[in-house]
Order: structure tokens, then sequence, then C-alpha cells
């Protein structure tokens, strides 16, 4: 119990005030009126800055984490000091983003034990451990020499192609990395409270899109909950998945500060706020992240335009549009560099046994696993309709109030959805489409609102007493219904990782520490790859350094275990220790092995 206290109460809290603390500092430079929220993700995004930097070097990694604790406590003073009757606090924004925060770790939460979700569905969780265990102690190196499952791991994503360069983006993983060098709990323990927390931030974001069309608060905190809440992008945090939602955070913030200030004319805030949501989108998501970015940008610039001199707009846009087809030529062409850089081509599948339907995008997929078709298609459609139809009317009413922000972020990631299905490749598109459903849903909730304002105001009959605004709620409970069961079906579906057993490699590799090589015969990702990382490990169906053939020649095949006994003494005399799964049918261990279980 005192564990899911620590990392579901205590460490979110600290992180959200450590951001807080960081955001603070670059709003003390404009003295602005600035919303918590918008404060707590700008620092939340300075963090992913400021720690990718100081990774880079060997010296300042290991004090990542104290370097942010300062910069949080000066931002708190300063902050505090100079702008105390600044800062504004919106409930509505609090509110749905805790709504939010335990709607993503209600299956951990009800488990009663510290664990994460996606258990054998995604490799990926182990291999974020590792990552972040790397960085936060000697930063972006390679080992040297590569001896065990988890320095392969490393140097496949450090080094993949031996260049002697560091290109994988680790922004994402930062403020998780900072936060538990900080308090000192298990990285395991945290990854699903922070990945939850990061789905709090958004719907404070969204709120803040919101209160333009919304004025009654709980309409705000439930529109805002379950935009960001849409089936897609829970179902991807469910399985483990970390940049999906987190690269959410600086696409939404850019938006709002580009936009919103303008509208204000305070210029200084738009420059430093919308700096550090592009700076953040590309430590976090890399130089094909800032795909989400540039579209928003150009809609900025053009709108400017266009309440300035309208002949020039439109000259601009007619450039734009040249730009885009010259761009689109290149990558219709392939094998060149105008590809390589914006679309990242991969053509795995990963875990993706097909690729994502084009309507998931709208975050409506009631399904036990969201690689499948849904359980009742009729409805389904039809609920993608209405919220097609709502998203639509979102968009209109807010071009026509001069409103850009959901406009602009349909735009965004409309168009990185359809470049990737185009060139990008399944695993990107199924990506894209888990990013962009949040925005679909946001701008229905705008369109749902609207409409019933509208015909509210006209008083328009359908049949007898009944109005048309009547229809309306009648159709956002039948789309929020559509959502809720979703997410419920993903929620019955979770694999939780078994407390026990993952606890129990983490007191093994805590015990047994430089005691090395070990060797695991378990298909274990979390125990080769993160736990038993200081125990040299290798597992004989994982990343691995040395050939572990079995008797006959042949390799153990990934996700497989093995019986000890099916390997030849010879083979494995290398490793000094071994971690096997207790069983009553299992072979005993070579005598000359340590061994633990």
């Amino acid at each position: 119990m005192t564990e899911m206290v620590l990392v579901w109460i205590v460490a979110p809290i600290f992180l959200v005030l450590l951001s807080f603390g960081v955001g603070l500092l670059p709003a003390s430079l404009v003295r602005k009126q600035i919303n918590f929220a918008v404060a707590t993700a700008l620092g939340f995004l300075v963090i992913a800055i400021f720690g990718s930097l100081l990774t880079i070097s060997t010296v300042t990694a290991p004090y990542t984490a104290q370097i942010i604790a300062v910069l949080s406590a000066l931002g708190l003073g300063v902050g505090f000091i100079r702008m105390r009757s600044l800062i504004r606090f919106e409930f509505a924004s609090i509110w749905a983003g805790l709504l939010t925060y335990l709607a993503f770790g209600s299956p951990i939460i009800a488990s009663g034990a510290p664990s994460w979700a996606g258990w054998v569905k995604l490799d990926d969780p182990a291999t974020f451990l590792a990552i972040t265990d790397r960085l936060m102690s000697v930063g972006r190196t390679t080992p040297d020499p590569v001896t065990s499952t988890y320095s392969r791991v490393i140097q496949t994503i450090f080094d993949p192609v031996g260049a002697g360069h560091f290109s994988y983006p680790v922004g994402s993983f930062m403020p998780f990395g900072v936060t538990t060098r900080l308090t000192g709990i298990e990285s395991a323990w945290f990854f699903q409270p922070y990945m939850a927390l990061s789905a709090g931030i958004v719907a404070m974001l969204f709120v803040l899109i919101l209160r333009r069309n919304i004025s009654r608060k709980i309409a705000l905190v439930l529109i805002g909950t379950f935009a960001a809440m849409a089936s897609t992008i829970y179902s991807y945090v469910m399985w483990g998945a970390i940049k999906e939602i987190v690269i959410l955070i600086p696409i939404t913030l850019f938006a709002i500060t580009i936009f919103e200030p303008a509208r204000n004319r305070e210029r200084q805030e738009v420059y430093l706020y919308s700096f550090i949501g592009a700076l953040g989108m590309y430590f976090i998501g890399g130089a094909a992240g800032l795909g989400f970015i540039l579209p928003i940008f150009f809609i900025a610039i053009l709108v400017k335009m266009f309440s300035k001199n309208q002949l020039i707009a439109y000259g601009m846009l007619g450039v734009l549009g040249l730009a885009v087809a010259v761009v689109t030529y290149f990558l219709r062409a392939g094998n060149n560099a105008i590809a390589n850089i914006l679309i990242p081509i991969i053509g795995d599948t990963g875990n993706l046994s097909r690729p994502l339907k084009l309507r998931q995008v709208v975050g409506i997929w009631p399904s036990q696993d969201f690689r499948l078709d849904p359980i009742h298609p009729l409805l389904t459609t039809v609920a993608i309709l209405v919220a097609s139809t709502f998203t639509v009317a979102g968009l209109y009413f807010s071009i026509r109030k001069g409103s850009w922000i959901a406009p602009s972020l349909f735009v965004a990631t409309s168009a990185v959805v359809a470049n990737s299905y185009l060139w990008g490749g399944i695993w990107l598109t199924g990506k894209a489409i888990a990013v962009a459903s949040p925005i679909f849903l946001l701008c229905a909730g705008i369109g749902a609102i609207e409409l019933w304002k509208f015909f509210r105001n006209n008083q328009m009959p359908i049949v007898g007493i009944a109005k048309f605004h009547h229809l309306i709620i009648v159709l956002v409970l039948f789309v929020g219904s559509g959502v809720f069961v979703s997410n419920l079906m993903t929620y019955k579906n979770v694999w939780l990782a078994p407390f026990t057993q993952v606890d129990e490699l983490r007191k093994i590799g805590q015990k047994f520490a430089g005691q090395r090589p070990a060797l695991m015969t378990e298909y274990s990702v979390f125990g080769s790859r993160y736990f038993l990382r200081d125990m040299d490990a290798e597992a004989v169906s994982e990343l691995r350094v040395h050939v572990i053939p079995t008797r006959d020649g042949n390799q153990v095949p990934k996700g497989f275990a093995a019986d000890i006994d099916l390997f030849d003494s010879s083979t494995i005399d290398y490793f000094k220790i071994l971690v096997l799964r207790k069983s009553p049918t299992a072979s005993r261990p070579l005598l000359n092995l340590k061994m633990s279980s």
C-alpha cells in the first residue's frame, strides 16, 4: 500500500510541482498572466529539453536530476515573488486533468499493486526503462564492450549503425527519469503513473482550448476529459506506448501559445513559449516530429497575413501549395533525402497484425483489442459518422469565431496521418492515428456545443415539443457512450505485469548485482533488459551477445522459454549464475553454477 501511495500520489504531485516550478522561469521573463496548466506544460517541456542536453555529456548526466530540481526551486521562488498575482488556477482544467489521470491509471490502481499495462504485448517499456537508467547514470554512451542483453539494447538504440553518434530522441523519458531519481522510487512502478499524468496534462490544455466555446465548468471538464480519453490513444497507453501520449503535450501547447497570446498581441510570450513548444517537440519526437508543428506555424502566419493584407496572404497560400506539391512529388519518388527526413519509413509492422483503420482516428472503437474489428460494426460506424459530423461543425464554428487553435491542430495531425498512411508504413501510421484521435474528439466536442447553442437559440422543433437541441444532447450521449464503452473494453482486457514476479526479478538484480555474467532461459524482456542489468544477464530468446544454441544446434525462438537441460554444459559454462523460473517439472541446474529463482 505504501508503494502505491508513493508512485500514484506522491511522485505525480512531485512531478507536477517540479514542472510548474521550472515553467515559472520562462514565465517570469515575460511577466504576463499565465495559467497553471500552461506553466506546468512549459516546465514539463523545459525538463525534456534540458534533460536531453545535460545527458549528452557523461560529466553532467549523473547530476541532471539535481540541476532540474535547482531550476524548479529557483522558478518557484522567483515566480511567486514576481508573478504571484499573475498565476491563474483554473479548477475546471485541474479537474479534467485529475479525472483523466485516474481514468488512465484505473487498471493498475484497481489491482492494488505497482505494475504497468501491456505485459507481453509490447517489448518497448523494458527498452524505455533501460534507456532511462542509462541516460540518468552515464548519459548517451554505448557500453564497451557489449556483454549482455541490456548493453545490446542500449547499443541498438544509441548507436544502431555503429556510427558513433546518438540520434534517438529521449525527451519523453527525461521528466520520468528526473522524478524517479529525485524520489528514489523504482522506475518500473512509476512508468504507468507517468503516462497517466501526461494524459492529464493534455486534458488540462484541452480545457484551455474549449473555454472559448464553453462557459459551463462541468461541460468543460467532461469534454476535455473525454477528448483526452479517445479510445485509440487510450489503447496505446494500455499497450505500454509512451511517446504517443507525451508528444501531444508540445503539439497542443505550441498551438495554444502561438494563437492565444497573438490574439492579445503579447509578442514576447508568443516567441518564447512557442519556441519552447517547438523545441520540446524536437527533443521528444525528433526531426520528423516537427511535421506536427510546421502546419500549425504556417496557419498562424497565414492568419496573421490575412488580417493585414489579403493579397499577400493569398500569394503566400499559393507558394505554400506549390511547396506541398513539390514535397509530395519527391515523397512519391522515394529513396531521397526529403523522404528520409520528413517521413521515416518503417517497414516492420511491429506488434500490429494489420494496418489500423483510418476511421479509428475518431477515437471510437469498441473492441477487445484495437487491432481487431469492433464488436458492433454498425453502431460503431454510426457513432463515428456522428462524431465526424460534430468535428466538421467544430472546425466551421471555430474558424468563424476566429479561434484557430483546434483547426490548426486538426490540420497538423491529419496531415501527419495522411503522410504516414501513404509513405511511412503500418507502424508509423498507427502512431499517427493514436496521436490524432484526441484532437478529432476535441473538435467534435466544440462542434457539439456550438450546434446545441445554435439550435437552442433558434428553437427549431422536430416533433411536438422535441427540439433539435434535444437531439444534439442525445447524439452527444451516444458518442460519449461510444468512447466510454471502447475504453471499458480496453480496461477489461488490459494485461498487467505480474507484480510478484517482476518484483522478485528486481530483488534478484539488487542482491546479485556485480556477480556476472548471468543467463535466463525464460523469456523475460524486463528481466534481461532492465532488472538484471547489473548482472550482465542474457536471455536465450532475447537480444543477446553470445550464440546460445540448444543441444540440437537450434536457437530458442523469440518469445519462448527453454528448460536448462536442453542446453549442453559447454554452451553455458561461460555463465556464472542462472536465473530460472521455479517449477516442480523443471530440470535441476548444473552443480558448478549458482542459481537464483
